[in-house]
């Protein structure tokens, strides 16, 4: 018994180092006031700050179990467990993205169902949009995990609101929880990216100006 118990102390160790990293890491985002370059894990503070008590509480158990059973060896190895895997955090967290990216990938075949869809309705309103299949398919290879449509003007003029609420109204869907829109010109010297998932709708709209211009305001520091 004693031998497990010491086994699942250096496992929290370990679980502990890099929830740690997070955690802080969550806490910051949320509590600066610029704007957000990388997206918190949790919607707000409160999580990650219950975690980091779950953790303090789970060091005290440690350090009281050490001392009980007068395995001050045990703690010793547990908290340069931590530290080494606090340090190689940022390290474990690119594979674990990776792992997620991985399952979550959406293929070609998926994205094409995807195109078709759009396809079908640009037919249907006989817009002045085409699908760069090449462009798409590119972008697609980059996110990963997001459906993609790359949308080109095929006549001049510029790109218009009731434009990208169209397509954005289209892509709106269960069957497609994050999806990557992207709007060029017919000279394709710039471009609207749109970022957006089911749940919470557009999550991010780049250049920020031009979607201002659009009625599209993300707020970074929610």
């Amino acid at each position: 018994m004693i031998i497990v118990v010491s086994i699942l102390f250096v496992i929290f160790s370990a679980v502990a180092g890099v929830e740690i990293w997070s955690s802080v890491l969550d806490i910051v985002i949320h509590k600066s006031s610029g704007p957000r370059f990388i997206e918190p894990q949790y919607e707000s503070a409160v999580i990650p700050t219950i975690i980091l008590l779950v953790i303090i509480l789970g060091y005290i158990l440690l350090i009281v179990y050490s001392t009980n059973n007068k395995k001050q060896n045990l703690m010793i190895t547990c908290f340069i467990i931590s530290v080494v895997f606090f340090l190689s955090a940022p390290i474990v967290l690119g594979w674990k993205s990776n792992i997620m990216d991985y399952f979550n990938k959406v293929d070609i075949e998926s994205n094409e169902k995807f195109l078709s869809k759009i396809q079908i309705d640009l037919m249907n309103r006989q817009t002045s949009y085409q699908i760069d299949d090449n462009a798409t398919r590119k972008r697609l290879k980059e996110l990963k995990t997001y459906y993609v449509a790359i949308l080109v003007k095929k006549d001049t003029g510029e790109i218009k609101k009731e434009d990208i609420d169209f397509f954005v109204d289209i892509a709106n869907s269960k069957e497609f929880k994050k999806v990557h829109l992207s709007f060029y010109d017919k000279s394709k010297p710039d471009a609207i990216d749109i970022y957006m998932n089911f749940e919470e709708g557009i999550t991010n709209c780049f250049p920020v100006y031009e979607c201002k211009n659009f009625g599209i305001n993300i707020d970074f520091r929610q």
